[in-house]
This record gives structure tokens, sequence and C-alpha cells, in this order.
């Protein structure tokens, strides 16, 4: 999946579904290009769990990526199923940078931005 759609994809649902203290997602492209998402935000509240995809699917960039694994939460739901963020792991290492770029651990969202 080329870069530029992979950073579309994830300034998009940041700023779509990361508007308070206890919304965050975890986005990761697997190496075959699909999208593995989790999303715990408030604006599920108000959308039964059946239709959050729909919402999601709605508010993706075309062409969408494929779909893999999607985790669609409210914080009170996450917090009930034990579902918590993973804790940032910043790069110390050129190799750990590598790692972060490469999808297998986590950094801040503003190493993403291309400023």
């Amino acid at each position: 999946m080329d870069n530029s759609l992979k950073d579309q994809v994830k300034e998009r649902l940041h700023s779509i579904y990361c508007q308070g203290q206890e919304d965050w997602l975890e986005i990761n492209f697997s190496t075959t290009g699909s999208l593995n998402l989790t999303i715990v935000s408030n604006r599920f509240g108000s959308i039964p769990p059946r239709d959050r995809l729909e919402h999601l699917l709605a508010h993706l960039p075309v062409p969408q990526p494929a779909l893999g694994f999607l985790s669609l939460y409210t914080p009170e739901e996450s917090q009930d199923l034990g579902i918590t963020q993973q804790p940032v792991i910043l790069p110390r290492t050129w190799q750990d940078l590598v790692d972060c770029l490469m999808g297998s651990r986590t950094f801040p969202h503003w190493l993403h931005r291309n400023n």
C-alpha cells in the first residue's frame, strides 16, 4: 500500500475519532496492506455496535484499504473489556526507528507528520 494513502487514513481517522481525552486509536497496516484497527471513541456512544462498521467505512478515504481486524468501542466498553492503549515506545536506536516504521511498534503520531 502506498505510504501517502497510509498517512491519509491515519490522519483522517485520528481527526474524526480522537476528539476527547478518553479517545484513542491504534492503526497497523499488515504486510499484505490490510488495515488492522482499534478505535476507542465517544463518537460510538450514539451508534449501535452493529452500525459502527458502516460509520467507519463512510469516513475512510477512497480507494479504501483492505480491512483486517477491526475493534470499535466506546471508552466504557473498552474499560469493561479490559482493552487499553498500548504504551508508546520511543525509538532509541536506528533499528528501533526501522521497527517503528515497519509497524512492529507504535510511536507518537507526530512522528508520522511531514511538517
